[in-house]
């Protein structure tokens, strides 16, 4: 069965084309599409995320002060984890099971 059929979100989503260029470059600096991406869901995470927390009585631009903290140690964890050793498949499955 065709996957348009199972999910026409996902049919949607793959007749976006791709961007012909990916890079474009501020004079010596290099500005990935995929950077711009992430820039964008942080900044409506953060604006949605402090929207329901004032909503919900909490106390305003504490979703930024906490955003500040967390967005920074997010990416510098997702570093660290790209650099640390690879784990065997056996390992990962046994590490499951516990």
């Amino acid at each position: 069965m065709p996957i348009a059929l199972l999910n026409p979100a996902a049919a949607l989503a793959a007749a976006i084309p791709s961007p012909a260029r990916g890079v474009w470059y501020l004079g010596p600096f290099p500005l990935r599409a995929y950077a711009l991406c992430i820039l964008a869901g942080v900044f409506v995470a953060v604006w949605w995320g402090d929207r329901r927390y004032r909503a919900a009585g909490g106390a305003p631009d504490q979703v930024l002060d906490v955003a500040l903290v967390a967005v920074p140690a997010g990416i510098i964890g997702a570093r660290l984890y790209t650099w640390s050793p690879p784990r065997t498949p056996t390992s990962a499955r046994t590490a499951t099971r516990r």
